[in-house]
């Protein structure tokens, strides 16, 4: 059973991040031009369908919406209450306030949601995923650019962002 575990779910992953790993090493890749894929294309794709196809109870989608946003405003308020705390400039309230609130939780939370609940707790898992993935690419491209651009620069970055499209 436990070969199984490791086998099945928690060998792609890191075998993934060993791929990923060796190919920076030995064949170069551009960390810039995978991280660019991903916004623009990987992400998106995944995120459509995601949205497209869920089979979730209403009901269920607000607990999760719910929860989510409170983490999120909770990890913010935190956040900011440390940097203020340091007395951090805005650059690096930004890079703080990003780095504590955009969880990577799609790696290793879908796969193992799978394990742990089937079906359906694969299903949450992308619709939490999704809703991280939301957030990044929207309120923290805003976050991010609020270190150092103006708010509308801000905004037309923005709206250079995929991630809305595809979950519009």
């Amino acid at each position: 059973m436990l070969i199984s575990i490791l086998w099945n779910i928690l060998t792609p992953i890191f075998l993934v991040a060993a791929a990923g790993f060796w190919g920076r090493r030995r064949l170069g890749f551009d960390s810039r031009t995978l991280s660019s894929a991903a916004f623009y294309i990987f992400t998106p794709s995944l995120v459509f369908p995601s949205l497209f196809f869920v089979e979730i109870q209403p009901t269920d989608l607000a607990r999760l919406l719910g929860f989510w946003l409170t983490m999120a405003a909770l990890l913010i308020v935190l956040a900011l209450l440390v940097a203020c705390a340091r007395r951090w400039e805005r650059e690096m309230t930004s890079a703080f306030v990003l780095t504590v609130v955009l969880l990577n939780a799609g790696n290793f939370g879908i796969p193992l949601n799978r394990f742990a609940y089937g079906d359906a707790g694969a299903q949450l898992a992308v619709l939490y995923y999704t809703l991280s993935a939301i957030f990044c690419n929207t309120v923290g491209v805003l976050i991010a650019s609020s270190g150092h651009a103006d708010f509308r620069i801000a905004l037309r970055g923005l709206a250079r962002t995929p991630m809305i499209y595809a979950t519009i």
